[in-house]
């Protein structure tokens, strides 16, 4: 099998794409092929996942790869992988991405993502960042303007939260892209994704120490929010975290020094950074002692 880091979608001039051939173990010989052509055979010892690296990417490096594997002793190559795509962004002026009914949904309905461009266009391209999945794409059958092509994540669920950019392209040159579009980000509501509340040294607390609470989540990364039920401050917000921990994002909130006024009940919530207003579900509650 033939994969690509960091992506099978690749901007013109970034350093470096990695091709990587996943082979059993046993075979020391592996070559890649592009749009049919073969390129120089590698040798690699002892090595069942070996790299091929392309770069500086250019307009050049577009093209249909396949990768196969044998032995040194041996002129009998394995079947090919199933063919990837890389494609190279950044050839024409960007699309317009937007959402309907919007980017914010439930769980379980249907959202339509509409790519357009006000340059000719006859095939749209759709990827979520961070994905080794292909682009989904889609070819106009009339190409009389406007250019634009929908598509349809239906019904939507948490695998389809993130971020979404589109691309244009040609039948003429199907591996060079446009630019990418603004980013989108599709958020998912009432889909798992609560965070965890946990209260730090503890949560009894005597009067005048100081307490953190520490709201912690695997799906946002942030802003989050802490609030006090039936208290009329309003919600207090913080950043995450600049690295992740224990592969979760997490935001401390400071409390001290601690009064009575403190005690009571508390609950947190994830955000994204592009949809601050649009929540996640809240955490489950943590109720804050004060004694003394």
């Amino acid at each position: 099998s033939l994969s690509a880091q960091p992506s099978p979608v690749v901007a013109s001039g970034e350093n470096v794409l990695t091709l990587q051939c996943h082979a059993e173990a046993g075979f020391d010989t592996f070559a890649l092929t592009k749009n049919e052509g073969l390129t120089h055979p590698q040798h690699l010892d002892g090595q069942h996942s070996p790299d091929f690296p392309l770069g500086p990417v250019n307009r050049t490096h577009g093209g249909r790869y396949r990768c196969y594997s044998g032995h040194q002793l041996s002129s009998v190559w394995s079947a090919p992988s199933a063919p990837l795509d890389i494609l190279v962004a950044g050839m024409y002026r960007k699309p317009s991405l937007s959402a309907q009914p919007g980017p914010s949904v439930p769980r379980g309905v249907n959202v339509t993502l509409q790519c357009g461009s006000e340059i000719w266009f006859d095939t749209f391209h759709l990827h979520r960042e961070g994905s080794l999945d292909p682009p989904q794409h889609l070819r106009l059958q009339d190409t009389s303007a406007p250019f634009q092509a929908t598509f349809t994540l239906s019904p939507v669920s948490s695998a389809h939260q993130g971020t979404y950019r589109c691309y244009g392209s040609n039948s003429t040159s199907p591996y060079l892209l446009s630019q990418p579009s603004d980013p989108l980000e599709v958020v998912v509501s009432g889909v798992g994704g609560a965070p965890s509340l946990s209260a730090q040294p503890s949560p009894v607390v005597a009067s005048g120490e100081n307490v953190s609470l520490s709201c912690t989540s695997n799906l946002t990364s942030g802003p989050f929010h802490l609030l006090k039920e039936g208290g009329a401050d309003l919600p207090r917000h913080m950043e995450a975290e600049p690295r992740m921990h224990a592969g979760r994002w997490r935001a401390i909130f400071p409390l001290g020094p601690v009064s009575t006024s403190h005690g009571g009940t508390y609950r947190c919530y994830g955000s994204s950074s592009s949809y601050s207003n649009v929540w996640s579900p809240p955490s489950d509650p943590l109720e804050l002692v004060v004694s003394g």
